[in-house]
């Protein structure tokens, strides 16, 4: 008798699919350091239960695994910014089957420090002492990243000069020069690459100007009161030791109207013309002619041409202005300009700041036509240039605009043109 006897085959086990990779992107970049990694399910053709390993690393072929026998299709791994990584997943069943994805990469973001706050000296602050330290508080950087510093300082705006750099320290000590406006900032800077500025803040530094010495004086000609004032003195700089006493404001002698304006009044009564709005902002503009009064040209120091100046009293030659000059440019060297501007009545943000009392207003000229009040302004020296046969005598000038940086000269015909006079004291 034959007994036959059947056998089940066992089946082979299948590989389960290779997992196809979702997110992110393959050479993703910027990616925020709290992205997940996600990838589809991949089936078993047994029906066996899949496990995934995930493979993460800066190797173009990452061979570390974070994670092993996860059920779900997403991992959420810790990252570091600015990095290039590269990650596969390998499926696994219970049978010992696997097949690996394709390798992706992706780049993460690097997160900027955070804006720097500044803190001494205060905005806009004045007297600052030469030797002031600037400080501010420590930026943080969102990646966790090593902050350095580096301080911008100077008397542009913005401060365009590096003046320290990489530097991990929150102050810095300074030496500055004396009656300037500084502007200054800071750069906050992680060693990935991330860059975050500072506002602009400025401040001045103390002063070594001597203060004006102001005084009065009255023209006993028409009763008129001036300012005046007096700068330099025993004070030190390239000016007379007693200094030079001017009136603080344009002369306005006007008897009649020969060879005198009033800035916009074209009529030809005098009261009328004085009683106008720029004959008491601007004074009178003149001829050269007319502002010396029949007197010779100087170039001495004083020039002694009293012109149309009251009795103790003279206009100023080129030598007497640059005495004047030299002792501002001491002290303000970069920025004369805003030094004998007037602080209101310029126009196009040329207000100044007067430190030294002079008060120097836009009064305009004329010639042909009354232009420029409210941005320039120009004063006649006693200095003879040459003589134009045609035209008259060409005369030097001063002058100074709304955008000075520091006090102009030129030449114009003295017959022609009318400019402003200051007088100074004999």
């Amino acid at each position: 008798m034959t007994i036959n006897s059947c056998e089940k085959k066992e089946e082979p086990n299948l590989a389960p699919e290779a997992p196809q990779l979702s997110s992110p992107a393959n050479q993703a970049k910027d990616v925020n350091l709290n992205v997940t990694l996600s990838w589809k399910t991949a089936t078993d053709p047994n029906g066996d239960a899949v496990s995934y390993n995930v493979y993460l690393g800066t190797e173009a072929n990452p061979v570390n695994v974070i994670i092993s026998g996860l059920k779900v299709t997403t991992y959420q791994p810790t990252l570091m910014a600015n990095t290039t990584y590269y990650w596969k997943v390998v499926a696994n069943d219970d049978s010992g089957g696997s097949k690996e994805s394709t390798v992706w990469s992706f780049s993460t973001l690097n997160n900027a420090p955070s804006e720097v706050t500044l803190n001494i000296p205060n905005d806009g602050a004045t007297d600052i002492a030469l030797d002031t330290i600037l400080t501010w508080q420590a930026s943080t950087d969102p990646d966790g990243d090593d902050i350095t510093y580096d301080i911008y300082l100077g008397t542009e705006d913005p401060p365009v000069t590096k003046v320290s750099a990489d530097q991990t320290s929150t102050t810095f000590q300074t030496t500055l020069g004396s009656n300037t406006i500084y502007y200054w900032k800071v750069v906050a800077k992680d060693n990935h690459g991330g860059v975050t500025e500072s506002i602009v803040w400025h401040f001045e530094t103390l002063s070594d100007r001597p203060p004006p010495v102001f005084g009065s004086t009255v023209d006993p000609r028409d009763g008129k009161s001036y300012k005046t004032v007096t700068i330099g003195g025993n004070q030190g700089g390239r000016i007379a030791e007693d200094g030079q006493t001017w009136l603080a404001e344009n002369l306005a002698y006007l008897p009649d109207f020969d060879g005198k304006l009033v800035y916009n009044y074209t009529g030809s009564d005098v009261e009328e013309a004085r009683s106008s709005e720029y004959y008491g902002k601007y004074g009178v503009l003149y001829t050269w002619i007319a502002a010396m009064n029949g007197e010779s040209p100087s170039g001495s120091n004083p020039s002694g041409v009293q012109g149309l100046c009251p009795d103790g009293w003279h206009l100023p030659s080129r030598p007497e202005w640059n005495e004047l000059i030299g002792y501002v440019w001491e002290r303000d060297s970069l920025d004369m300009g805003i030094a004998l501007r007037a602080e209101e009545g310029w126009d196009e943000g040329g207000n100044g700041k007067d430190y030294y009392g002079f008060g120097a207003l836009p009064a305009g000229q004329y010639n042909i036509g009354f232009t420029l009040a409210g941005l320039y302004t120009y004063w006649w020296t006693t200095n003879f240039y040459y003589n134009d046969d045609q035209k008259g005598p060409v005369v030097w000038y001063e002058s100074l605009s709304y955008q000075s940086k520091g006090i102009g000269d030129g030449a114009a015909y003295g017959a022609e043109y009318y400019f402003s006079v200051r007088c100074v004291k004999d």
